[in-house]
């Protein structure tokens, strides 16, 4: 203890604190006491006392009088007893590094959970070219930072590595990274731009949840997987142009970006997954793949939307429209088996409905409080039509392709609640 002391300028305190950890954490066998004996875990780096106190002294040149740590002395010759040479440990990081961190381009993997600062311990983070993966949370919560630069070499971020980091401004990615993993760049609250470029194959969920400041996103076409939540509640963010190779929106993906206003979609997407635009009370603008075959519980609820159409869909969940006060119109595909509950609650601006020939029945509160509604038509194969279908909505007129004696067998007066309705039946009118 002595010797490293004297070795390392610390007070012998700190040393015997610093090494009752190893060995508690069992970062290091108690047994290996002697410098040999650590030696042989380096698997092949050799250090003698006269090389560390050369390395110490060279050390002391390039810091000036800042103190010498545990941190300097392996960080720059990526070494780790039990990784080996080229990954980043967590137990040689328990000094703060006095604003500046700087991982070199000997270390491949910034280990998980790698650093164990206070939030505000470094502003400045340098990552060499070289480095490839950084691992789980290696740099969660360094609300420090304000800026940061990914190199080219970096192949993934994993989950929570920069999560929480909530004051950087400015963010560069590398080239050279293929995956963006769960919440690995989340809460970047005063960031208000993002390149993401090609190559790019995963971006996780909540990856850019809360990125408050961001106004525009560009996914690239090599972007096979985008994880639910990705960009919740990004309440500035104002366009999204997605790649063309997504095959479906995930759920609650933009969920709640209030200034979302325009959405392009490439043809590929065939599903728009649960809660994806709900809330984006600002939307106006969206094309609709031709191809699109379910829309999910709430996919569109309260937005602005004014025209849908719809040639391909099979299924239109929950709520999937709910509160879309602007629209006007619908146009939905024959062969639509279900529509969910509700799914045109609200849509107060909606004046005629074709429901398609394929459903069997007519779902709980589909239009209720559509107070514009003028028209809706369907055949007969619905069997049913539940409560509140059609509550308050004024005055109706119902196309129905059957017959009078039909009707009277699928008629619940609970479906038009506050509604006054005629029925046109193939053989007449009912008033």
């Amino acid at each position: 203890k002595a010797q490293m002391a004297k070795l390392f300028q610390k007070d012998r305190t700190n040393i015997g604190r610093h090494i009752s950890n190893i060995f508690k954490e069992k970062e290091l066998d108690e047994k290996r006491k002697s410098l040999n004996e650590i030696n042989e875990q380096f698997k092949g780096f050799e250090l003698r006392e006269t090389e560390l106190e050369k390395a110490i002294e060279e050390a002391k040149k390039e810091f000036g009088d800042r103190l010498f740590d545990f941190t300097e002395f392996w960080l720059n010759r990526g070494i780790h007893p039990e990784y080996g040479l080229g990954r980043l440990p967590s137990y040689f990081l328990n000094n703060p590094p006095n604003g500046k961190f700087v991982v070199p381009s000997n270390i491949d993997v910034v280990e998980k959970e790698s650093i164990y600062f206070p939030p505000d311990s470094f502003n400045q983070l340098i990552i060499e070219d070289g480095v490839r993966i950084i691992e789980n949370a290696a740099f969660y919560r360094m609300w420090g930072l304000k800026e940061l630069n990914i190199p080219d070499s970096v192949i993934e971020i994993k989950e929570n590595a920069f999560a929480n980091c909530i004051n950087i401004e400015k963010v560069t990615l590398g080239k050279g990274l293929k995956i963006l993993d769960n919440s690995a760049l989340s809460a970047f609250r005063k960031c208000n731009q993002i390149v993401l470029h090609e190559g790019l194959q995963k971006i996780g969920q909540h990856c850019f949840h809360l990125w408050e400041k961001l106004e525009s996103i560009t996914i690239p076409n090599s972007v096979t997987e985008m994880g639910p939540l990705a960009f919740f509640d990004c309440t500035s963010l104002k366009e999204a142009y997605i790649g063309d190779r997504l095959t479906y929106i995930d759920r609650s993906c933009f969920k709640q970006c209030a200034s979302l206003n325009k959405v392009r979609l490439p043809d590929s997407i065939m599903v728009i997954n649960d809660e994806a635009f709900l809330d984006c009370t600002s939307l106006t603008t969206i094309n609709l793949p031709e191809e699109l075959l379910t829309v999910g519980i709430q996919a569109f609820r309260n937005t602005l939307i004014g025209k849908v159409d719809l040639p391909s869909v099979v299924k239109i969940d929950v709520r999937a429209f709910e509160g879309c006060a602007a629209l006007y119109s619908i146009n939905i595909n024959d062969n639509c088996r279900v529509i969910g509950d509700y799914a045109f609650k609200d849509c107060i601006q909606l004046t005629e409905l074709n429901l398609p020939s394929a459903m069997k029945y007519i779902s709980w509160g589909l239009c209720e409080n559509c107070t514009n509604l003028e028209q809706v038509t369907f055949g007969t194969n619905i069997e049913e039509i539940r409560s509140d279908a059609f509550k308050n909505c004024g005055d109706l007129i119902i196309y129905f392709e059957g017959t009078k004696e039909q009707w009277k067998k699928i008629y619940n007066s609970k479906a038009f609640t506050n509604t006054y309705f005629t029925v046109n039946c193939t053989d007449g009118k009912i008033v």
